[in-house]
């Protein structure tokens, strides 16, 4: 199979190109996709898809304390981000 037929390559290209439901097919397909990746669909999600918006970025932080561990500032400064992107600031 070539790159260009691979699901993380069509997830990029989705995104890229700001189509949420390509993305979100080939998210499906890959199972898992990595907590970058995940931003980058709530990112979309604010531009594009602004009624998925909310419980993608409270998903995404749960995931981000989860996984990373950060400290509260840290915690706080990426929930500010998502009341930014949903706000259009």
């Amino acid at each position: 199979m070539t790159a260009q037929g691979q699901p993380r390559a069509i997830f990029s290209r989705a995104i890229e190109r700001g189509n949420v439901v390509v993305a979100e097919m080939a998210a499906r397909e890959l199972g898992r996709i990595s907590l970058a990746e995940a931003l980058e669909l709530v990112c979309l999600y604010a531009t594009a898809e602004p009624a998925k918006f909310e419980r993608a970025a409270l998903r995404w932080h749960i995931r981000f304390v989860t996984e990373s561990s950060p400290s509260l500032l840290r915690a706080q400064i990426a929930s500010g981000g998502a009341r930014r992107a949903s706000s259009g600031e």
